[in-house]
C-alpha cells in the first residue's frame, strides 16, 4: 500500500480543482478504504464549485458517485473483505435518530453527500470525518456504505447508477401505474434520461419525452419507439400537444429532471396533469414556484420531491440493469483522467459531444 495519492481537490470556492499529492486516508475500526476505479460527474459537483451548494469543508476531495474495489477493512466490519467489488454510497447521517431508523437518513438533521456537502450544523461532525469524495485513487467510508457489484457489471456503469436509482425513485413517488401516461422535462439529460428507463420499466403506456434539442431527443425515442414521444420545447413552448397526447385529459404523472434553470418549464408541465395528476420534482430547478391554489383544491393535483435512491433500492437498480430491463451499456458516453476532472464538468455543463453519462477514472 503506498502511502501518498492522487485527489482532485477543491482549494477555494469558484476555483478550478487542483490535483495534489496528498496521503491516503488512515481508517478506524468501522471503517472501509476503497481503491476507487471510477467515479461519476454531473451538474452538482458545478454548483458546488461555484458555490450554489453549501461548501462546508476546504480543501475538499469531490466526487460522489464512486466505484472501486476494497483495499483496507476495518477491524470492526463485517460482511466486507478486501478486492470486493463495491458501489459506495455516499449519503451519511448520524445513524441514531428516528429517521436513520425509519430508513429515511435523507431527513436527518446531520444529512449529508460524501464528495459534496452536508445541509445543517448538525453533519459537520460527521463530514469532516468522511467529507472527501470519490475524485481520488482511495477513498475512506463507513463500513455500513459499502454497496457489493456483481462481478458482471462494469466499474464505469456502477458509477452511474445512482442516476437511475434516483430516477426510478422520482417515478414510483408518483405512483405511476401500469399504462399511464407520463410527462418527463429535462427527458434528454443524464437523470431524464434515466428517468425515461424508469418509467419505461415500470410499466408506462405513454412516455412523453420534453426537451429542446429534437437532434437529442432522438436518441431518448431508442429506449422504446412504442411508448416514448418525443416534444420539443423548440416547437411547441407551451406544450399544448400533451392535451392531443391525452385525448384532452391530461398526463396522469409528471416527473420534472431539469437541472438548475428557472422554473417557467416546470410550471408549464405541471399545468399539463389531468384532475387528480401526480408529480415529483427530483431535478435541480432553483427559483421557486407559483403556483395557484385552485391547482391543488379543486384539481387535487399532488406534488411532491424526492431525493437520493434510498438504500433500499440497490439491488433492484442493479438487477434492472443486470436482466437488460434498462440498457445501461451505452449511458456512459465521456470518460476523463483525474488529471482532467475539471474537463469532464465543463463536458456535462456545456453539453460538449452530446454527454449523457460522465466518470472521471482515478
Amino acid at each position: 500500500m503506498p502511502e501518498s495519492m492522487r485527489a482532485a481537490r477543491l482549494l477555494e470556492s469558484g476555483s478550478e480543482l487542483q490535483v495534489q499529492e496528498i496521503p491516503i486516508p488512515d481508517i478506524g475500526a468501522n471503517d472501509v478504504l476503497v481503491r476507487i476505479a471510477a467515479c461519476g460527474t454531473q451538474d452538482g459537483d458545478h454548483m458546488l464549485i461555484q458555490g450554489k451548494l453549501p461548501l462546508n469543508l476546504l480543501p475538499l476531495t469531490i466526487g460522489h458517485e464512486p466505484a472501486g474495489v476494497v483495499a483496507q477493512v476495518g477491524t470492526g466490519v463485517r460482511g466486507v473483505k478486501e478486492g470486493d467489488r463495491i458501489f459506495v454510497d455516499p449519503s451519511i447521517a448520524c445513524g441514531n435518530c428516528q429517521f436513520c431508523h425509519a430508513g429515511t437518513e435523507h431527513y436527518c438533521a446531520a444529512y449529508g453527500v460524501m464528495g459534496m456537502t452536508h445541509f445543517q450544523p448538525q453533519g459537520a461532525e460527521i463530514f469532516q470525518v468522511y467529507g472527501n469524495g470519490g475524485f481520488a485513487e482511495y477513498m475512506k467510508i463507513p463500513g455500513n456504505n459499502v454497496r457489493h457489484l456483481p462481478d458482471d457489471l462494469p466499474f464505469e456503469q456502477a458509477a452511474k447508477l445512482a442516476f437511475l436509482g434516483v430516477s426510478l425513485k422520482g417515478v414510483e413517488r408518483t405512483r405511476l401505474k401500469p399504462g399511464e401516461t407520463i410527462v418527463i422535462s429535462g427527458a434528454s439529460g443524464a437523470l431524464g434520461t434515466c428517468a425515461v428507463m424508469a418509467a419505461n420499466a415500470l410499466g408506462a403506456g405513454k412516455i412523453i419525452a420534453i426537451a429542446r434539442d429534437p437532434r437529442r431527443l432522438e436518441r431518448i425515442c431508442k429506449i422504446n419507439p412504442q411508448t416514448v414521444v418525443p416534444l420539443s420545447t423548440r416547437d411547441d413552448p407551451e406544450l399544448t400537444r400533451i392535451r392531443e397526447l391525452t385525448g384532452g385529459l391530461g398526463a396522469d404523472c409528471y416527473v420534472d429532471c431539469l437541472p438548475a434553470i428557472g422554473s417557467e418549464l416546470t410550471q408549464t408541465c405541471l399545468f399539463t396533469l389531468r384532475k387528480g395528476g401526480r408529480a415529483a420534482l427530483i431535478g435541480g430547478v432553483t427559483d421557486a414556484l407559483h403556483l395557484p391554489y385552485q391547482l391543488f383544491m379543486l384539481m387535487e393535483v399532488e406534488i411532491t420531491g424526492s431525493v437520493g435512491f434510498g438504500r433500499g433500492n440497490f439491488d433492484r437498480i442493479v438487477e434492472l440493469m443486470r436482466s437488460g430491463v434498462v440498457d445501461f451499456s451505452n449511458f456512459v458516453t465521456h470518460e476523463f483522467p483525474l488529471e482532467q476532472a475539471n474537463d469532464a464538468i465543463m463536458t456535462v455543463i456545456e453539453k460538449k459531444g452530446d454527454p449523457l453519462g460522465v466518470i472521471v477514472k482515478p
